[in-house]
């Protein structure tokens, strides 16, 4: 007896296959694959959405991050660097700081993150 390997991706093609059909119900298709009903008709809006590029995993990282430090202050903090390339972290957010103190500026280790993250440090 002969084992047949197949993907993720022609489960889910066989899954869309099998409910365009319209033999079965779709939680006797869900049962068959073993998957919620939920999941079945996520799948089968996706496909009908984008067709099979639809079926692929999406990725899990937010699109955005909620608590990121702006942009702007990410950009005076590396201007900052590239003029005065002996300072630190610490010394460039509490210069920083006192030039406009009402903008709320990242600490000294968050601002280290960003230098390295531009390959300043």
């Amino acid at each position: 007896m002969v084992w047949r390997e197949t993907g993720i991706m022609d489960e889910r093609l066989r899954f869309v296959v099998d409910c365009l059909a319209g033999e079965e119900t779709m939680s006797e298709i869900c049962a068959a694959y073993g998957i919620s009903r939920k999941i079945g008709y996520k799948w089968l809006g996706r496909y009908r959405a984008l067709g099979p590029e639809g079926l692929r995993d999406l990725p899990r990282a937010p699109l955005n991050h909620g608590r990121a430090t702006a942009l702007d202050l990410v950009e005076r903090i590396v201007a900052a660097k590239e003029t005065h390339p002996l300072w630190g972290p610490k010394k460039i957010v509490a210069r920083l700081k006192r030039t406009a103190p009402e903008l709320r500026w990242p600490s000294a280790s968050t601002a280290g993150a960003i230098l390295a993250r531009h390959g300043l440090v």
